[in-house]
This record gives structure tokens, sequence and C-alpha cells, in this order.
């Protein structure tokens, strides 16, 4: 019968439900910092710094590139002409020019940013214990925020890893278990983002139904060991009761409808798949739900089809693909839009958006029109959830090499994140996963 249960909704949710552990909420609250939720922007490839938020007017022309700069709503932000309305915008973020790692491999460089470490390596001068892999950002959300029956998971990521050859860049739970894994929505085919399938039960299966083995449920529980056979696991009815609760509830079901929203808005977010998952990313966020990623795409597309979709690695004719490859164009409208929004709905003060890549591209344009890896030194963009807007935090050498400021490590951005939310990162150090990293609190002084 606990097996037959399993199965009887006509979905797997209650399965992953299961599987998470969804154990009580460990987080601390806000403790007087704004942010109930971050949204990851997450521009895998390497966008160029130079291109898009670092120019270098006086630079030489094989440095400075195509692009000229542009003045802002704020004296002390300056963009490249590629990004307009995040010009008109620019009171609302603030640049760290400053970010620097080690790493030039997509795969390692990832794993650094999302992470905050390499396998193996160290953070803030405290390494992880022998054997543990670094969880990601998100999964470390998950574990310190907790999940609460009923409301969305609390790490949601739109869009698939991107596939890169030896490994998924550090978008995985790694020894925090499966039970803090992203719970993700993949892009649809029509340029949106798609219902995921454990969010709709079988035709046959009406809410009735759904609603009367909710009460029998309620009135079967049944002994036996649990699934993960840790104390963790209260039982596999709660999970099943959550996940009805998920698909019973209109506030959390309502939250993945796009189509409820007015073509008119729909439009101004930008109809590409980093467009509509931003405005996914902002019902997300009036759904309470705590960490959304919005992957930009797969690594490895075709990037002059696209449609502003493909991976952010322009090694040959980046100036071609980055402007009339609809890249700058689909990041500036669907950004700005993000903001905006955010902002008139009264959600950009407890919403802390993060916008950035693994790293930067080289100072000096390569023999076919491109850009090379480069973690020297690149930008990230901080908006919302308490951060002060219209300022840069750090710079870049003469050339945007290497920082001329202190540099800023992922990792310290990881501290920014759990400060912002009001969680206690001393909670991971039993884990193996403490670090002693200080947050960038020139983001919000």
């Amino acid at each position: 019968m606990q097996v037959g249960t399993l199965g009887a909704f006509g979905l797997s949710l209650p399965d992953l439900l299961a599987w998470r552990a969804a154990a009580a909420a460990t987080g601390t609250g806000t403790k007087g910092n704004p942010a109930r939720s971050v949204v990851l922007l997450w521009l895998f490839g390497g966008p160029s710094h130079h291109d898009l938020w670092d120019p270098k007017p006086e630079a030489p022309i094989e440095v400075r590139g195509s692009f000229r700069p542009m003045r802002t709503a704020s004296p002390d932000i300056q963009l490249t002409e590629l990004l307009p309305q995040l010009a008109r915008r620019a009171r609302q973020f603030s640049l760290i020019r400053s970010m620097h790692h080690e790493e030039s491999d997509h795969n390692v460089g990832g794993t650094v940013s999302l992470t905050g470490v390499p396998a193996g390596g160290r953070v803030g001068g405290g390494a992880p214990l022998p054997g543990v892999r670094r969880p990601t950002l998100g999964s470390l959300v998950a574990r310190l925020r907790g999940f609460q029956a009923g409301k969305l998971p609390p790490f949601v990521c739109i869009g698939k890893p991107a596939r890169v050859s030896g490994g998924a860049s550090g978008q995985d739970a790694a020894n925090l278990g499966a039970i803090y894994e992203a719970f993700r929505v993949e892009y649809g085919a029509d340029g949106g983002v798609q219902l995921p399938p454990e969010f709709s039960p079988l035709p046959a299966i009406s809410a009735d139904r759904l609603s009367g083995r909710r009460r029998l449920l309620s009135r079967l529980r049944l002994p036996g060991p649990l699934p993960t056979g840790t104390p963790e696991v209260a039982g596999t009815a709660q999970f099943q009761e959550q996940a009805l609760a998920m698909l019973t509830t209109p506030e959390a079901r309502r939250a993945f409808r796009l189509d409820a929203e007015p073509a008119a808005l729909r439009d101004r977010y930008g109809r590409t798949r980093f467009g509509q998952s931003c405005l996914l990313a902002r019902r997300l966020v009036e759904a309470g739900a705590p960490f959304i990623q919005v992957n930009w795409s797969d690594h490895g597309e075709d990037q002059q089809t696209s449609g502003g979709d493909g991976g952010w690695d322009h090694h040959y004719r980046l100036f071609e693909f980055i402007q009339d490859g609809c890249y700058a164009w689909a990041l500036d409208q669907g950004l700005s839009a993000f903001l905006d929004d955010l902002a008139q709905r009264g959600l950009l003060d407890s919403t802390l958006v993060l916008c950035m890549g693994e790293f930067g591209r080289t100072p000096k344009i390569n023999s076919v029109g491109g850009r090379d890896h480069w973690p020297g030194v690149y930008t990230a963009l901080a908006a919302g959830g308490g951060v002060q807007g219209g300022r840069v935090i750090g710079a870049s050498d003469a050339i945007g090499a290497y920082p001329a400021t202190p540099p800023i490590h992922p990792y310290q951005l990881h501290a920014t994140v759990l400060h912002a939310l009001g969680l206690n990162r001393l909670e991971l150090t039993p884990l193996g996963l403490g670090f002693d990293a200080e947050p960038v609190h020139e983001l919000f002084a």
C-alpha cells in the first residue's frame, strides 16, 4: 500500500519531494535585511566586460573594440552603447568591476563562481573537509532556508545546466544530497518556458479525486523505513501532502503560468528565452521562492540562430554576434524590464538580483575578431535587496586585464547573498561547507 500510494497520484512530484526531505526551515529570518528572494541571472560562457559593462575608450583599438561608451543615468556608471535601456536605469543597480578568480576553463570557472571554490580548493582561507564537494549557491540557500509545506521549492532553476564536456559547472547540491537540488523548469520551444510535467496530473485524475486522495492520505500514516534512511525524513506522507498542496493550491500553480501575463508585458520583456525566463522569475519572486537561477542557455548552441540565447563564449566574430546576434539586445531588454517590473510591484527592495558569468574575456582582441577566456578581472551586476544603486564597486586597470583595487572573489558574493537573506553561514561549518569571507558591504553602504 505504501508503494502504491506513491504512484496513485499519476505524477512523480511526491517521489521528488520525498527524496528532498523537506525539513523544517533552518533559516534565521531576515534579521533586518530586506531580501526575501535572490535571483541569479547566470550568463554562462563568459560575457565580455569590455563590450558591455566596463568600456575602455582610452585603450588601444585592439583592446577597446568597436562599441562606444555611453553615459548613463548615474554619473558614476558608464556602459557601452549596446545597453541603452539599462543605461537609463543605472540608478537601479551597481556594478562590481573587480571580480576575480584564477580559473579560465568553463567548467572550473563555473564551479568557482557557482560554488565559491573548485573541488579541493579553499574558501576565504578555509578548506572544505576531505572529500566534500561544494554545493551550488542555490542549494546552500535551500539548506539554510529549508522547505515549507504548500510553498514553492526554495531553489528553482529556469533552464538546463550548461552542457560542457567534463562537467555541469557546479550546478548541483553535491554532498548536501538530492533533497537540495534545484527544481528545474525547462525552456519551452516557443521561446518561453514549459510547466514541469510533475505539476500536471494525468487527465483522468480530477481535482475532486486529488482532494479525495488527500483526505485518505491524511488518515493513512503507514509504518516502514524512510526513503533516505535518515532521521530527517518524517515519512512519505508529508511529501505526498506537500505535492498535493502544490498541485491543488492555486497560488503555487499560478506562479508558473506565463500565459496569465498580458501580451504587452511579455513583449516588453522580449520574446526570447532569456526575456520570458526573467518574467517567470518575477512571478516566482511574487510567489515567495527564496532562490531563483535563470540560465541564459545551453553552452554550444548555434549562436547565429539562437535569438540571443546561445552561450556567451565568443572566441570569434564577437562584435557581430553580440550586436547583430541579439545577445546584447536580449540582455538589455530582458534585464531592464525585470528591474522595472520588480520596482513597479514594490518587489525590488526585497529581491536581490545578481547578473554575471563565470569570467570575462581577454583584453586583446584575437586574430579572428573575438576575445578568449579571462578570469583575471570581470564585472558582476547587483540590484535590489538593499543594494544602493548607481555606483561602481572596485575597478579594473587601464586595459581591463586585472583589478586596480582589491579583487572580489565569487565566494564573497556567496557571503553577500546569505547576508542579504539573513541566513547564518556558520550553520554550514559542521557540514564542512563553512567559509570566512565577508559580504561585499560596499553594495549596501
